[in-house]
């Protein structure tokens, strides 16, 4: 450390000139290496009232997650249904006649 010391005391101007070399090339080497990378560019707009439209599609199967066998005590023939597919109904409630 003493041998470094010593030399940089005995030649000033070279030094001085070394360690104004260093900084210029940190320096540029930071500015290349940040403008290397890509900024984030953000698109912005004016907030306006209007329609949304947007479409869904799709295709599966449909899965029940209950379903119930309905086994009337009395036989006939049922003249009136008064509910309708997907319609809920309550546990007593009469939906035929």
């Amino acid at each position: 450390m003493n041998r470094i010391v010593t030399f940089i005391k005995q030649r000033k101007i070279i030094s001085a000139v070394a360690i104004i070399i260093l900084i210029v090339g940190g320096y540029y080497w930071y500015n290349k290496s940040k403008s290397d990378t890509a900024a984030i560019q953000y698109k912005t707009a004016i907030a306006e009232k209007g329609t949304l439209a947007t479409t869904v599609s799709g295709s599966g199967n449909v899965i029940v997650d209950s379903s119930a066998n309905i086994d009337p005590t009395i036989t006939g023939t049922v003249a009136n249904l008064a509910v309708s597919v997907g319609d809920k109904v309550k546990k007593g409630s009469s939906f035929s006649t």
